[in-house]
């Protein structure tokens, strides 16, 4: 770290190369040494002498071309000769004063070597020279292998900071970080950085940010509304504290305008700071996998705020869903019958299922009142529809295996043709049900249609239940009793018979649904996901592209030796010429700048949205973390004892509770009775 003296106060973030006369550079405790660059040897003084390259090493009278140009030449050859540095002192035009010197506890003492190197600028001209150098030191140099553990080169890299940060969305801390990064260098000794450099960031990030939570995240979601076509993002105050907010981009709007049929709404999510609740919106799409169609954050379970969501919901997609399923909640129920009126409401199984073990009888007697409520079988008068982008592609550019290649049954080969490869799939499960395990017993022409029934053997058990299916050849009109299309979408294996029997070889259009067609989302929508970039600051996407660019690089090369280090000398030349004159120490940059650029949102001190405060719902759980059966054991153990007058012991009961009192014996069997 650099530690700058100044004669006079000023701030630091609003300095420039131009308010300074004479800046002086000097050696600090921490130390280190190149190795085999750069050795020293001892003068009649016994004073130690680095021994580096000509080239390398400042002269008085040099000129540099900025201050920066200077610092980093001056660390270069600290770094080839074995010794650590700090910013001394700076003097400004004019100001005679003097300041004390702040004094630091420390368990070290400095040796008071009095190598430094000094810069003059020319008030006229605005040259910069050296003016000063002092080579001599009175102290040995560091060796290379302890290069890392000096605290002068312990810095945190834009990389570092950013991993940081990224890593805490995936619920990594600082520890594991650190890990993960030497685990990617080659190991510790090829960290500048320590752990401990790791927390004090994640510190400072989270002392900085902490406050103006919310305000970030609004003011996030703003910009994506402001840049991304489609995006849709609403919030809602109280008292300026967020209260509610909901959020949808481009994809899940398109998404929901292809499968708003059915959608989820679950409610049980509780996975941040201030235990708001996240309620995302899911559907299915046609790939038979669940999609985002929106997300939402609510500050309590109340019919207003429900309300709210669902109202925002409708306002950003412009139509209902045809049903809506949730969570067993009284309040959300209100909510949806009164936004969503007409829209069927219906129960998740599994909620009522995860709850069933630790409910009594009159649980479930309540449970089987509202059975008309539950998902599975009590609505199949309903119609129900039961990666996205690698299936799109794998569903177009491959076709499934046939069971039926070499027979009559081309009913199968439309069907692979038509449908995505999930959906066809369950077809062709029930084709090869036709086939071999139904077969029809009787028909009969009534009104125009043939009334047939279909005999299913089932293989396992034996049983033969029938099923009576009506079909009209003349506009391919097929029904069956058992409405497996009605719910799953998908004609049955005893429809599947009665078109084979009567050599049909494509299913009939109308009972092609679009949502499990392989055509149904455009290819135009496909390259959206092109456009959308989840950073939101210029300089952040420019990053991805040097790093995206480099590991292409890289990738072309690995298996070229002579190749790969013709990459690494140009990237070295490009080094150079980048940090030419540039500090490349990311402890010259403000810390809040730091995090501006990392969440790509300004830090305004004019904080007008606060953090919800941590709320408690029903269904949260406990504050205080689960102890284990050895503490509670040791707090037992822990607790005073006191006599009882049935055992005449210093124990942890008294006579109501002993184990040798009669009353107590017989109590169990009393109850029994």
């Amino acid at each position: 770290m650099f530690m700058i003296r100044r004669k006079k106060k000023v701030n630091r973030s609003n300095e420039s190369e131009d308010s300074f006369n004479v800046l002086t550079i000097e050696p600090s405790k921490s130390t280190f040494n190149n190795g085999d660059k750069g050795t020293s040897y001892i003068n009649q003084d016994d004073l130690y002498i680095p021994h580096v390259a000509a080239d390398i090493i400042p002269k008085k009278g040099q000129i540099v071309s900025s201050l920066n140009e200077g610092i980093e030449m001056y660390r270069n050859y600290a770094k080839a000769a074995g010794f650590g540095i700090r910013l001394g002192t700076t003097t400004k035009y004019g100001d005679l004063s003097l300041r004390k010197k702040q004094e630091r506890e420390s368990y070290s003492k400095v040796t008071g070597c009095m190598a430094m190197i000094g810069f003059d600028k020319n008030a006229a001209t605005n040259i910069i020279t050296v003016y000063a150098f002092e080579y001599t030191h009175n102290h040995p140099l560091t060796e290379f292998n302890e290069e890392n553990i000096c605290s002068p080169n312990h810095r945190l890299s834009i990389f570092d900071q950013e991993l940081i940060v990224k890593a805490s969305t995936i619920n990594i801390g600082a520890t594991k970080a650190h890990k993960l990064r030497a685990s990617l260098k080659g190991g510790y000794d090829n960290l500048p950085a320590t752990k401990n450099d790791l927390k004090n960031f994640w510190r400072d990030y989270t002392n900085i940010v902490r406050p103006n939570d919310a305000q970030c995240v609004v003011d996030q979601l703003i910009i994506r509304r402001d840049n991304y076509q489609n995006f849709n993002f609403q919030y809602k105050l109280d008292d300026d504290v967020l209260n509610a907010m909901f959020w949808v981009d481009e994809i899940g709007r398109e998404n929901y305008n292809k499968f708003s049929d059915v959608i989820s709404m679950d409610a049980t999510y509780r996975t941040n700071r201030y235990n708001m609740i996240f309620v995302p919106f899911t559907a299915i799409n046609n790939h038979d996998k669940t999609i985002n169609v929106g997300a939402g954050l609510i500050s309590d379970e109340t019919i207003e705020s429900y309300s709210w969501l669902l109202e925002a919901f409708l306002s950003s997609h412009k139509k209902k869903p045809s049903m809506i399923l949730s969570d067993m909640d009284a309040t959300l129920s209100c909510s949806i019958a009164k936004v969503f009126e007409g829209c069927t409401h219906r129960l998740c199984m599994w909620h009522i299922m995860s709850k069933m073990p630790s409910k009594e009888n009159k649980w479930l007697a309540d449970m089987f009142n509202k059975r008309d409520k539950w998902i599975p079988s009590y609505f199949r008068d309903i119609p129900i529809i039961m990666n996205k982008k690698r299936l799109d592609i794998a569903s177009r550019d491959t076709s499934p295996q046939l069971l039926f290649p070499n027979e009559h049954l081309k009913i199968e080969k439309h069907a692979s043709l038509v449908y995505t490869r999930e959906a066809f799939i369950k077809v062709q499960k029930q084709i090869k049900k036709a086939f071999y395990e139904c077969f029809q017993k009787k028909s009969v022409l009534i009104d125009g249609h043939q009334q047939c029934t279909i005999v299913y053997k089932e293989l396992k058990t034996g049983k033969r239940p029938e099923f009576k299916v009506s079909f009209d050849a003349k506009d391919e009109t097929i029904e069956c009793e058992c409405l497996h299309f009605t719910f799953f979408g998908i004609l049955c294996s005893h429809a599947f018979r009665i078109l084979i029997d009567y050599d049909i070889t494509m299913i009939p259009e109308k009972y092609i649904l679009d949502r499990w067609r392989k055509n149904i989302v455009d290819i135009g929508f496909q390259k959206i996901n092109k456009k959308w970039r989840v950073c939101s600051t210029e300089i952040s996407n420019l990053l991805q592209d040097a790093t995206s660019f480099f590991e292409k690089c890289v990738e072309s090369v690995i298996h070229d030796k002579e190749k790969l280090q013709e990459l690494v000398n140009s990237l070295q030349q490009l080094s150079e010429t980048c940090g030419k004159g540039v500090s490349t120490r990311s402890s010259s940059i403000p810390i809040k700048d730091v995090i501006e650029n990392i969440i790509g949102v300004p830090i305004s001190s004019d904080v007008k949205i606060k953090v919800p405060s941590e709320i408690k719902t029903k269904g949260s759980g406990k504050r205080s973390r689960i102890k284990s059966v050895a503490e509670k054991a040791i707090a037992k153990a822990l607790k005073p004892k006191r006599k009882c007058k049935g055992c005449n012991q210093l124990v942890n009961h008294d006579i109501r509770n002993c184990p040798i009192n009669p009353s107590n014996v017989l109590r169990p069997f009393k109850k029994h009775q």
